[in-house]
């Protein structure tokens, strides 16, 4: 392991993505900031207390990005189709020469003094895009297990570097790769009624950075660290305060907290938000299977009678 450690309900400030025509963030003191691996700022943010998070694509060639440029061609090979609304193409997660120009960026964010690396896009078993287009994947358990192995790669890659490393998103492989992981980072979790797959790195004691798009300007009332003395299923959660989406400039993230023991939702104010029921982030899988069912039926007899 790396011996990053970044404890949950840590605070953090989000630098690297989730904006539009700039960034802002109103976390003051964070434990770690996360950037794009090809910001200028770094010394900067060197020079201060925080762990330095260094984000970057894993699992797609980010087409305007430098050491893409100067060998676009090599990146390209080792590409299968076009990320979705994205100038992005998803990388082969089975390649060889993927992980060879995948380990420089690894070895790069080392050199410029990240403490760990976020990487986007690690679902590619999840992605008609992607996995269906590579040689020698014909399911969807093949791609699973060929995603797992290609995480552990570069979990092992960062570790050998003294990297820490976060798993974002990808939900049904957090089980078996929660152990190979230093953090976790997620989208929406609560929105979609996901935040439960969460458990076993708040479990651990290690930090689940979150972010949602869906609350209005100061929904939260502080900014206060939230005590985990005796509690760690703290989410580390941000949101935009801009009503539009993405985060715009003025429009800036701000922190909350989540308590996942209690099911209650710290620091929002009722009077400018309605928080998501505790219900609706342990509604997943079967149960809300079955509740679909019920609508459907329900929806029918209700027309059958007309």
């Amino acid at each position: 392991m790396s011996g990053f450690a970044l404890e949950a309900g840590a605070s953090w400030r989000n630098l690297a993505w989730g904006f539009q025509d700039g960034s802002a963030d109103s976390a003051e003191d964070p434990d770690a900031i996360l950037v794009d691996i090809d910001t200028e700022d770094m010394d900067e943010y060197k020079a201060g207390s925080a762990k330095i998070i260094c984000y970057f694509s894993v699992g797609t060639v980010e087409t305007w990005r430098d050491d893409v440029i100067a060998d676009m061609d090599a990146w390209m090979a080792v590409t299968v189709g076009n990320l979705e609304d994205w100038d992005e193409y998803w990388i082969d997660i089975t390649s060889s020469a993927a992980r060879t120009l995948l380990k420089t960026r690894f070895e790069r964010a080392a050199s410029l003094g990240c403490d760990a690396v976020e990487l986007d896009n690690v679902d590619c078993y999840t992605a008609d895009e992607c996995w269906p287009h590579i040689d020698g994947l014909s399911t969807a358990a093949q791609a699973k297990a060929a995603q797992i192995e290609f995480n552990k790669w570069q979990a092992t890659t960062a570790h050998d570097l003294s990297l820490g490393i976060g798993l974002k998103n990808a939900l049904t492989i957090i089980d078996d790769l929660v152990d190979e992981y230093d953090f976790a980072i997620n989208e929406s979790c609560l929105q979609y009624g996901e935040c439960d797959y969460y458990f076993p790195f708040l479990d651990a004691d290690k930090a689940v950075l979150h972010t949602e798009y869906i609350w209005a300007v100061d929904a939260c009332s502080s900014e206060t660290k939230m005590d985990t003395s005796s509690n760690t299923r703290i989410l580390s959660t941000k949101y935009c305060t801009g009503s539009d989406g993405l985060c715009t400039r003025g429009n800036e993230w701000k922190t909350c907290f989540v308590d996942m023991t209690s099911n209650t939702y710290a620091n929002f104010d009722p009077d400018t938000v309605i928080a998501p029921s505790a219900a609706s982030f342990r509604l997943r899988g079967p149960s809300s299977d079955i509740l679909f069912l019920w609508t459907f039926l329900l929806g029918l007899l209700f027309f059958m009678r007309r």
